[in-house]
């Protein structure tokens, strides 16, 4: 299992902050490994609200098993999704500054050693896409790693 956080201040307000990221459907703009999100459930965005997430290399059914506005969102990967994520996401406000924090539970199914060597990468990967939320979020456009540029 690799559990790590990362942290970044967003210079909007925790409101905005939560409702963009709390939306699945959003995560291709600020995250290059994704390239689409749709919504599966009928119910309004909350807990047990289900996605269809497509990545560069494979795909994964997603739900939100918290859903606390505008303060934290949960999402977990539905079995047989792999790998096994939950994620945690805490939005905190300090002078219209939204302070994020971004907790992972990534369970690869690999060895534990092969899975050590990952989490450098996967921890480094996280921080970037977060850079590019707070630059979408900041300034209204970003181009992700992979060349996509994102215009909100």
């Amino acid at each position: 299992m690799i559990e790590f956080e990362s942290a970044i201040k967003i210079k909007r307000s925790k409101s905005d902050v939560f409702s963009f990221v709390a939306d699945q459907e959003n995560n291709p703009k600020w995250n290059y490994y994704i390239t689409q999100v749709r919504k599966t459930s009928k119910d309004p965005l909350g807990a047990g609200t289900t996605f269809y997430q497509t990545r560069k290399e494979d795909s994964q059914e997603l739900r939100i098993n918290k859903y606390e506005p505008p303060d934290l969102i949960s999402i977990e990967t539905i079995p047989p999704s792999k790998p096994e994520l939950n994620r945690t996401i805490e939005f905190h406000e300090e002078d219209g500054v939204t302070l994020l924090n971004d907790i992972w539970k990534l369970d690869t199914g690999h060895p534990k050693l092969l899975q050590s060597l990952f989490t450098s990468k996967i921890k480094s990967a996280v921080k970037e896409n977060l850079l590019k939320l707070k630059e979408l979020l900041e300034t209204g456009s970003t181009t992700l790693q992979d060349g996509r540029q994102v215009t909100l």
